[in-house]
């Protein structure tokens, strides 16, 4: 039998969204340093929680358009640094916020499912509210992604 401490502490996302100033993060106003330190406290929330798969994650069409939208504007950013890091951030806060859908009629194709299925899958994660591990993963990855074009970009930045 599991004591209280072992007891699993899964990660609403309210309390994901509330840990940092998503105000900054809407208004683009955060420099990049400041960008920096607040990926590294979404990173160090993250890693107070467990996480479980959920068969009804969905990674759906909005959410997939936001992460290549991220990697794509990352990996042809030119001259636009900056910009490139706070739209990037901006859009991955649109990814956790996770408000809709976008079309889920691809995704139903993708996974053979019928598009009522996918719809209730969508309803019941979104309800839910717990990361899973799947968007967990997601979420570290597109982290990851920003951090290493800010070292990259910014040869001040040692540890990241």
């Amino acid at each position: 039998m599991f004591s209280e401490n072992n007891k699993k502490k899964f990660l609403n996302r309210n309390v994901l969204i509330h840990s940092v100033d998503s105000k900054k993060i809407w208004l683009k106003s955060l420099s990049v340093d400041d960008i920096l330190d607040l990926l590294n406290k979404l990173i160090d929330e993250i890693s107070k929680y467990d996480f479980e798969l959920d068969e009804n994650f969905v990674m759906n069409g909005r959410r997939n358009g936001l992460k290549n939208l991220i990697f794509e504007r990352i990996s042809n950013a030119n001259n636009k640094y900056e910009e490139t890091i706070k739209e990037s951030l901006f859009n991955l806060w649109e990814f956790i916020g996770d408000e809709y859908d976008g079309n889920l009629m691809e995704i139903s194709k993708q996974l053979k499912l019928p598009l009522k299925q996918v719809i209730d899958m969508c309803e019941k994660y979104r309800l839910k509210n717990i990361i899973s591990l799947q968007e967990k993963d997601i979420i570290i990855d597109i982290i990851n992604e920003i951090k290493k074009y800010i070292k990259e970009n910014n040869k001040n930045v040692v540890n990241i």
